[in-house]
């Protein structure tokens, strides 16, 4: 897939988010780093302009609900090879929320759609009336 959301490793994105399970006290100044560690094993910073809690009467982590906004760097050269990624919020008390994501090389052919979507196949020549389905 594209990298994080939409475009490539070479360019910054303004991406968001909604996170679950976050003490429902959470809020952009408990936030100490944000940080992006690629497949190539290079660390990022990740600015976090906003976090916005989205269910204001919740009173418990298991109804926390925020969305969090942020903005993904572009990448140097040398870790715009594709693979896995993770991206990290971390609190004094450590880390809040993180999610992997594979992304791909900037530049890199990509498949963007498909047609037709269903497509006739057939799996024995020799019976095919019997053994063909739409897939």
């Amino acid at each position: 897939g594209a990298y994080p959301s939409d475009g490539s490793t070479d360019l910054s994105h303004s991406i968001a988010v909604t996170v679950q399970y976050v003490p429902p006290s959470f809020q952009l100044a408990d936030l100490t780093a944000a940080r992006l560690l690629t497949a190539q094993g290079r660390s990022y910073p990740v600015e976090i302009p906003s976090v916005a809690n989205k269910n204001s009467k919740c009173l418990h982590t298991y109804c926390g609900l925020f969305e969090v906004k942020f903005r993904a760097p572009a990448l140097n050269e040398t870790d715009n090879g594709g693979g896995e990624a993770e991206f990290s919020a971390h609190t004094a008390a450590g880390v809040v929320f993180s999610w992997r994501f594979k992304y791909v090389a900037s530049g890199e052919p990509e498949v963007l759609g498909f047609s037709p979507k269903g497509q006739f196949v057939v799996s024995d020549e020799i019976k095919a009336a019997a053994t063909s389905r739409n897939v």
